[in-house]
């Protein structure tokens, strides 16, 4: 339990050192972010449905998290005999998938190497056309991350 919250804490302490080094390397981007927070929060305190309201904030990590990403891909050991992308895969094989790959791929998110928060906000003309699972930054399904919703 011990080095879970650890992990916990040295992965979040990151992706907050990640997402402070996009804003402060992207005034534009920053100026955006501060006004959201100012209108939501104001002088107020921080609540959940505040947070909630905060898409560019969302948006600002999720670009961040793609750009630099606090674990770089997953694995998973295959329970079955699978094919996968017309490769037949024993059961019992590990299989890797690494995610700067795709996060990386130009046709996905379009000059990738760019924080684009708005690539995040749906209904937004740069909003990314990438497969669901072209960004997985805390894994999927029974598997997935438990510091999902802390981080």
């Amino acid at each position: 339990a011990v080095d879970a919250m650890m992990a916990g804490i040295d992965t979040t302490g990151n992706a907050a050192t990640f997402l402070l080094y996009h804003l402060a390397a992207n005034q534009d981007q920053q100026l955006k972010l501060y006004q959201e927070i100012q209108t939501v929060m104001g002088d107020e305190k921080a609540t959940e449905a505040k947070l909630k309201r905060m898409k560019y904030l969302k948006a600002c990590c999720q670009e961040s998290h793609r750009l630099l990403p606090v674990a770089i891909g997953l694995s998973r050991r295959t329970q079955n005999e699978i094919v996968l992308s017309g490769y037949q895969i024993p059961e019992k094989t590990t299989v890797a998938y690494i995610s700067l790959i795709s996060t990386a791929n130009g046709t996905m998110f379009p000059n990738p190497s760019q924080f684009i928060p708005e690539r995040w906000l749906r209904g937004n003309p740069e909003h990314h056309q990438a497969h669901s699972f072209a960004h997985v930054p805390f894994g999927h399904g029974p598997r997935m991350c438990i510091g999902r919703r802390f981080a």
